[in-house]
């Protein structure tokens, strides 16, 4: 395709409305196209020059080691980003819009900020490394300066980092606040992100800063802030993230809520207010609703709101609590929102630190929402290899739904990460009594497993949860106590549908099949059984009460069948009742790549 020398009309100086919103449709399009491109095959994207040795390499490997400046990009609409992959390509090209990073340098955006004209464009000042280097600091300070001072027209999303915030002190505390030249006119700012630490923003005043276009507002970090400002009542999605924050700024923020009707994505930590107020918090957009709190503010929050679009919701209790809530109603007031007859798939994560007991779960309505629960830094959560921590920039892309090119399905999803604690009765009298934990989700047909489990906790947990046919067990510890549940003749009502039993480590295919299992928790007194036993156990209980098995999953299942047969020939047993239903696994495994030092998996929703 021939290099077009497009402009693309500046969608601020377009006095119709009608007119913006048709050019931000197509821009928004041809960004839809830009990611889809990149992320399934990015050497679609380019077109290296005929008879050229570049040519002769593989397309993957240029694509991950680099790109050559001889090579060029396919259509007119390539955003010019400023990632090393496409910085070279994209500059001598046209671009729809541009993400420009503090880092780069000061002859970088300069270069890109004019590529880019007249579009809006991403500006990112987050500084990249560890350790305070002078002059860096120094010329990022100009470079900020100048982009503030001369492009503020442009900017469509400003990322304000700690480094440009100013300290004061007030007595002896020290807090942040922002750089006088902020506050000024933005014509075009759609997103604002501030991230500091204390930042008192209630002292400005904020009759010069003007946005009339902003929807898009992240606070982390604040103390206090500005609830009143007319521009909030715009605002579509919106992240509050503190530890800090006043005790007189928290009604005012609860005040603003009432009059954020246009909200579409709401994340709330460490800022929730004490007490309940008689008045519902009416949200009629409300898709998404991020909550992280102590348990008792979490509960109140949840029944005081009504929000009757609500589709996906993630809540997290921190461990600093004065009151404890069960987990069962916590659970229960998040349900409310989002019924538990929508969920069909359930991931379950439950960590053990005596006396404490943290649950991390994650369901969602279908197949395609699946993925690792969401935990943070301060949660005991020993089944890593099933969960994410969240950190503050993903915080962002996920409510503020940035490069966000689908929009969300409109499913329901439900995640949850909260404490379990032991019930005291009388304190060094009577002995500590288990609370006890159920899930309520009669339409999950998917159910996966990992963590410090008894097969009582799995009876109990999972005995109104009829509806599952598939079983994933993702550690040892699973394996025993749900195979030991499974196997118990007074669980038959168990799992009533269970058809496939799927052993999804890598690791057990790999201990040979007769090898005694280690101890899981709470069984030090049972009896130890191999894996093999455990499954010839778990597969004559499903028989004999008229609920056999259809199928045995394992990773290798060819080595495994192997070992089986070899060891039962030399026994003179009879292995077939086990080795006829085991296949190989056609699920998702995750497990931990030493080289990369990150988790990796099959299944891209899991990396």
């Amino acid at each position: 395709m021939p290099p077009a020398r497009r402009r693309v009309q500046n969608p601020i100086d377009v006095p119709e409305p009608e007119e913006d919103v048709q050019s931000v449709r197509k821009s928004k399009l041809l960004r839809v196209i830009f990611y889809l491109l990149a992320s399934g095959d990015p050497a679609r994207l380019v077109d290296a020059p005929k008879n050229s040795p570049e040519r002769a390499i593989r397309r993957s490997t240029r694509i991950n080691t680099g790109l050559s400046t001889s090579w060029r990009l396919r259509g007119w609409f390539v955003v010019a980003h400023v990632c090393a992959r496409w910085r070279a390509l994209s500059l001598g090209q046209p671009a729809l819009w541009t993400v420009i990073d503090i880092n780069l340098g000061p002859s970088w955006v300069d270069a890109f900020i004019a590529r880019s004209d007249p579009l809006p464009f991403v500006f990112r000042t987050k500084p990249k490394g560890f350790g305070y280097n002078k002059p860096h600091a120094a010329a990022r300070n100009r470079t900020f300066n100048n982009i503030i001072h001369g492009h503020a027209s442009r900017m469509g999303q400003l990322n304000l980092d700690t480094p440009y915030l100013v300290s004061r002190r007030d007595g002896y505390q020290i807090s942040t606040t922002l750089p006088e030249h902020f506050f000024q006119t933005y014509p075009a700012l759609e997103t604002l992100a501030l991230h500091g630490s204390s930042m008192n923003l209630n002292i400005h005043s904020w009759e010069s800063f003007s946005a009339p276009r902003i929807q898009k507002l992240s606070l982390h970090g604040i103390k206090t802030f500005p609830w009143t400002l007319a521009a909030l009542s715009r605002i579509t999605h919106l992240v509050v993230r503190s530890t800090t924050l006043s005790n007189t700024d928290k009604p005012k923020l609860e005040a603003c809520l009432f009059k954020m009707l246009s909200l579409e994505r709401l994340y709330l930590s460490g800022v929730l207010p004490d007490e309940r107020t008689e008045r519902k918090l009416y949200l009629p957009c409300l898709q998404q609703l991020g909550l992280r709190d102590a348990a008792r503010r979490l509960q109140i929050f949840l029944q005081s709101l009504d929000a009757p679009s609500l589709r996906s919701t993630e809540t997290s209790s921190t461990s600093h609590v004065d009151i404890h809530v069960p987990f069962n109603k916590l659970i229960s007031s998040t349900l409310t929102h989002v019924p538990a007859a929508n969920f069909a798939d359930i991931t379950v994560v439950r960590s053990v630190s005596h006396p404490r007991v943290h649950i991390s779960l994650r369901a969602s309505q279908r197949e395609e929402e699946v993925g690792p629960p969401r935990t943070y830094s301060d949660d005991y959560t020993r089944g890593s290899l099933l969960t994410r921590q969240w950190s503050p920039s993903e915080l962002d892309t996920c409510f503020l739904a940035l490069d966000n090119t689908f929009g969300g399905t409109g499913d329901y999803t439900f995640d949850l990460s909260a404490k379990a604690w032991p019930i005291v009765i009388i304190p060094s009298a009577i002995p500590e009594i288990p609370e006890t934990i159920s899930f309520p989700f009669p339409h999950v047909q998917t159910a996966r497993l990992i963590g410090d489990w008894k097969p009582q906790e799995i009876s109990e947990a999972f005995s109104t949860m009829t509806g599952v046919k598939h079983l994933r067990l993702y550690d040892s510890d699973s394996f025993s106590a749900c195979s030991s549940a499974l196997s118990d003749s007074s669980s038959g009502t168990l799992f009533p549908q269970l058809e496939t039993l799927s052993i999804a480590y890598s690791e057990a295919s790999k201990v040979p099949a007769w090898f005694r299992l280690p101890y899981s928790y709470g069984q030090r007194d049972s009896q130890e059984l191999s894996a093999y036993a455990r499954l010839k156990d778990t597969v004559n209980a499903r028989s004999a009460i008229g609920i056999p098995l259809r199928a045995l999953y394992f990773h290798q299942a060819d080595a495994f069948i192997s070992a089986i047969r070899k060891h039962a020939s030399s026994n003179g047993t009879d292995c077939s009742a086990v080795v006829d239903l085991i296949q190989e696994d056609p699920g998702m495994r995750r497990w931990y790549d030493s080289e990369k030092k990150q988790y990796t998996s099959n299944d891209p929703k899991w990396c």
